[in-house]
């Protein structure tokens, strides 16, 4: 026969692991989102360069002419 505290124990551990199962989850959600934003944010960055940079080939070929 099984203990009545074997059982409690067991259903305890049980909702432990849910639980950490959810807080993984949310880590790996959290991350993934934190990835997604650096890459928006580097785009930014490399596309505000871009027009810089075309803004200055503009005004020099603006001066030769």
């Amino acid at each position: 026969m099984i203990d009545v505290d074997i059982i409690d124990e067991m259903t305890l551990l049980k909702r432990q692991l849910k639980q950490k199962e959810y807080e993984l989850e949310m880590a790996l959600l959290e991350v993934r989102m934190l990835k997604k934003l650096d890459e928006i944010e580097r785009r930014r960055y490399t596309e505000k360069a871009n027009m810089k940079k075309n803004m200055k080939q503009s005004k020099k070929l603006a001066k030769k002419k």
